[in-house]
């Protein structure tokens, strides 16, 4: 019986992981992007970002009032800022680092903050990037919003690289 080479086996498996990874054809998702209303290809892992209402795609006003809470760890103290905007940009009483790009952000996709729970059954990546946890809740262009992210999967994580500008990159707004 002739036996197959491990190098052939292994990538078998990387191809057949890789196409279990692959963004729906027509979704406007790419790899490693979460489009609106999605958590990123593939989860099981509840990205428990949530919102009230939703936002209609496309450029909003550029209005928004949010607190933003990053914690490094699960069991640290959150550090909370405010983000407030006006028109595209920071508005007086806002404490956030990156608040420009914020501003900036949510002014061309007000419905960044507008993710819903995947859908049951989704296979993510199994990588870890860190314990942070994130939570933006408030309102954007007279909306209510309330999101939570973490870096516990490649899904979780595509969803945290999504808000960056608000979240910080890796895990911190500095």
């Amino acid at each position: 019986m002739r036996r197959f080479p491990a190098p052939m086996v292994l990538a078998a498996v990387v191809i057949a992981a890789l196409t279990a990874c692959a963004p729906v054809a027509g979704s406007g998702a790419g790899p490693g992007t979460a489009g609106p209303g999605t958590a990123g290809p593939g989860t099981t892992a509840p990205v428990t970002a949530a919102t009230t209402n939703s936002v209609a795609p496309g450029s909003g006003s550029g209005n928004a009032d949010l607190t933003v809470s990053l914690k490094q760890a699960a069991d640290a103290t959150p550090v909370v800022y405010a983000l407030i905007c006006a028109d595209g940009a920071p508005a007086p009483g806002s404490d956030l680092p990156t608040a420009a790009q914020a501003c900036a952000a949510l002014r061309k996709s007000p419905q960044l903050l507008a993710q819903t729970t995947p859908p049951a059954g989704q296979l993510c990546t199994e990588q870890y990037g860190g314990p942070q946890q994130a939570v933006v809740s408030g309102t954007v262009d007279g909306t209510a919003v309330r999101a939570s992210y973490s870096l516990r999967n490649g899904c979780e994580i595509s969803a945290w690289n999504a808000v960056k500008d608000i979240v910080g990159a890796a895990g911190g707004a500095s």
